[in-house]
C-alpha cells in the first residue's frame, strides 16, 4: 500500500493536528509502510516528507483572498484563509497523489473538503480518510466514505445513522497516539536546571494554542493567580503554545497576575516539549471540548496528573491518571489544584496510574495495528 498524510499547516502551525499528520507518517514508515508526509512549510527533516509551500492561513496574502472570495468562494473551497491554505496547498497535492498513491488521510477540515470537491469532480480517484480532529458537523462527516472518529462517544453525536435522510459514511474508532519511548518520565532537576525553571517550585503547565475562545487560557492565568495568592508553598505556572490572535492579550494578563511567577514560551518547538511535561507536577488543559487533546495522552506518558474539564471523551481518556472537573465554574480549578499541592500520594499515585493508561489504550504500537487494519479494509473496498 502506498500511503498519503497531508497537513497544510504542519511546519508552520502548533496543534495536535498537526503533530497527528507528524507522528503518524513517523510510525508508518518505521513499519515499513510506502508512506508520503505532504507539509505546508518548514524544511524536510526526513526521507519521507515533501513541502508543498502554501500561503500561511495568517499571513496578510491569505487574508487579503479570503475577503475578495468571502461572497461565493466556498463554491470552489474558498471563502476564508484556512480554505485558501488548504486550496493552494491541496491544488499541489493533487498532481503528486495521481502518482501511485492508493489512500489519502487527512485530520484538517478544510483540506478534507478540498479533497473532497476534487474526488467529486473526478479530479482525484483514491479513496479519502477523513480523522475528525476538528469535532465536525453530521452534515460535514457525511459527506466522506470513510471517517476515523478519535474517541467512542464522538460517533452517536457527530455521524448520522442508518435510517436519516443523509448518507452515512463508514467509521472507525481509532485514537490518537504518541510514542511512549520518546515521551516518557524524565529527571526533573535537570529538566528544570536546562528550562531556568525554580527547582523547589510546584510547576503547574499548559499546552496550547494561546487562545481564549478555544484553550480558555485566561481562565487557567486567573485560576492559577487564586493558587499562588491562597497557598504558602512556592508556584511556578508554565504557559506553552502556538501564537493566535489573541495570544498578545493573553500574555499580558499572565505577566500582570503571574508576575515572576510564570514562564511562557511561544511557539515552543515540538521535539522540545517534553521538556516542558518532565519539569511539571500538575498539567492542566482548560478547553470544554477537544476532538481528542493529544497533550493530555503526552503529559500522562511522562507521568503527570492532568486536570481537565468534566466531559465524557476526556473521562475516557484520562482514566485514574487524573481529574475531570467542571472547568466553566470559577474556582473549581483553583481548589483542584490545591488538592493535590496539599496531597502529594494523590500526585504520585495520579502520575503511575497516566502512564499506565498512555501504554495500555495510547500506545504506538496499539493504535498503528489499529491503523492498518483501517487501510486494509479501505483498499479491499476498492
Amino acid at each position: 500500500m502506498k500511503i498519503a498524510i497531508a497537513s497544510s499547516g504542519l511546519g508552520h502551525v502548533h496543534r495536535g493536528m498537526e503533530a497527528w499528520a507528524s507522528d503518524l507518517a513517523a510510525a508508518l514508515h518505521r513499519r515499513g509502510i510506502d508512506v508520503t508526509l505532504f507539509k505546508g512549510a518548514g524544511l524536510v527533516k526526513n526521507e519521507y516528507e515533501v513541502v508543498l509551500p502554501t500561503l500561511k492561513r495568517h499571513s496578510r496574502s491569505a487574508r487579503f483572498l479570503a475577503r475578495l472570495t468571502a461572497k461565493g468562494g466556498w463554491r470552489i473551497g474558498l471563502g476564508s484563509p484556512h480554505a485558501v491554505e488548504s486550496f493552494i496547498f491541496g491544488c499541489q497535492l493533487l498532481f503528486h497523489l495521481r502518482q501511485g498513491y492508493d489512500i489519502v488521510h487527512v485530520q484538517q477540515g478544510s483540506l478534507a473538503n478540498f479533497l473532497r470537491r476534487a474526488r467529486k469532480a473526478k479530479a482525484l480517484k483514491i479513496p479519502i480518510i477523513f480523522a475528525n480532529g476538528q469535532i465536525a458537523s453530521p452534515d460535514f462527516l457525511s459527506q466522506f466514505e470513510y471517517v476515523q472518529l478519535l474517541t467512542p462517544f464522538t460517533e452517536s453525536k457527530h455521524i448520522k445513522r442508518e435510517g436519516s435522510a443523509e448518507r452515512h459514511p463508514k467509521t472507525f474508532i481509532i485514537p490518537n497516539f504518541i510514542d511512549t519511548e520518546v515521551f516518557s518520565p524524565g529527571n526533573k532537576k535537570r529538566t528544570r536546571d536546562k528550562l531556568g525553571l525554580p527547582q523547589g517550585a510546584f510547576v503547574i503547565s499548559t499546552v496550547g494554542a494561546v487562545n481564549k475562545h478555544h484553550k480558555r487560557m485566561h481562565y487557567f492565568i486567573q485560576e492559577t493567580a487564586t493558587v499562588l495568592r491562597d497557598v504558602k508553598c512556592p508556584i511556578h505556572v508554565l504557559l506553552v503554545g502556538a501564537r493566535d490572535l489573541d495570544t498578545e492579550e493573553i500574555t499580558s494578563l499572565a505577566e500582570e497576575k503571574l508576575g515572576k511567577n510564570v514562564s511562557i514560551f511561544l511557539d515552543f518547538p515540538r521535539e522540545r516539549i517534553i521538556d516542558i511535561y518532565n519539569a511539571s507536577d500538575l498539567f492542566v488543559l482548560c478547553s470544554l471540548k477537544e476532538a481528542f487533546g493529544i497533550v493530555m495522552i503526552e503529559a500522562m506518558a511522562c507521568g503527570v496528573p492532568v486536570l481537565c474539564h468534566d466531559d465524557v471523551g476526556f473521562r475516557w481518556i484520562v482514566g485514574e491518571g487524573g481529574e475531570c472537573i467542571d472547568m466553566e465554574q470559577k474556582g473549581t480549578l483553583a481548589n483542584s489544584i490545591k488538592r493535590y499541592i496539599e496531597n502529594s500520594s494523590r500526585r504520585i499515585e495520579g502520575g503511575i496510574h497516566a502512564r499506565e493508561r498512555v501504554t495500555k489504550e495510547f500506545s504506538k504500537e496499539v493504535i498503528i495495528a489499529k491503523v492498518l487494519d483501517m487501510y486494509n479494509f479501505v483498499l479491499q473496498k476498492g
